[in-house]
Order: C-alpha cells, then sequence, then structure tokens
C-alpha cells in the first residue's frame, strides 16, 4: 500500500505529480481557482477536492474519509514574502494562509509536511 497525501493549494497539480512519482497517492486536494479546478478534475477524477483551505475543518475531514494522511504538502501564496510582492510578511493576508495549512496539519495528524515558497520565506518576519 503506497503512503496517503493531501495536497493543499494545489493549483494545476504540478507538486501532486511530484509527490506521486516519489510514490505517494493523493487522496484529496484543495483548490478554489476554477481554471485550476478544472485541469485537477481532468487529471485526477477520483481524487475529492476539499475547496477552500480555510474552511477545512475536523468534520471536513471526517465526512471526507480520508484515512490516515502520510503527508501534507503544499505551496500556499507567496505574495506577501517574495521580494517581488509588498514584503508584508507571513502574517499577512495571503501568504498568512501558511497558517490554516498547519492547523489543516494538526487536524489530520500527518507525520511529515513538504511545504514549497519563494527563498525569502526564512528571512522575512
Amino acid at each position: 500500500m503506497r503512503p496517503r497525501a493531501l495536497s493543499l493549494f494545489s493549483g494545476i497539480g504540478g507538486l501532486d505529480l511530484g509527490v506521486e512519482a516519489a510514490g505517494f497517492e493523493v487522496v484529496a486536494q484543495s483548490e478554489t481557482e476554477p481554471y485550476a479546478c478544472r485541469v485537477l478534475a481532468r487529471h485526477w477524477p477520483t481524487v475529492l477536492n476539499l475547496g477552500d483551505v480555510t474552511t477545512i475543518t475536523e468534520d471536513t475531514i471526517a465526512e471526507a474519509n480520508l484515512g490516515s494522511i502520510d503527508l501534507l504538502f503544499g505551496g500556499f501564496p507567496c505574495t506577501d514574502v517574495s521580494r517581488a510582492g509588498k514584503q508584508r510578511g507571513i502574517y499577512a493576508a495571503n501568504s498568512g494562509l501558511f497558517f490554516d495549512l498547519m492547523r489543516v496539519a494538526d487536524v489530520v495528524g500527518c507525520r511529515r509536511i513538504l511545504l514549497e515558497n519563494v527563498s525569502t520565506i526564512t528571512s522575512r518576519p
């Protein structure tokens, strides 16, 4: 049995492809952008899209009947921590979605977390 993964901020599934190539089974995704949702539905027709990460709760996870999650992964928005952005920091509205990612990680009790973001994430307060 392959280890199971939950994808947050899934986009069009680029990171999902890499996680699958590493041997994981993506059992659910979380994305709201309409075009990206259509791409995900086409390439992962049997994988549930949980929608907005801010609305995922313990009840949502229980209703989805995902089972154990070995890896939670995602690339949360970088707009507030990127050099190209307004550099508001990790606590700003967009990049602050990191905290929702961590909240969901706590809800599912995953064993591993994989984050994708810009290098300045380590130097922006």
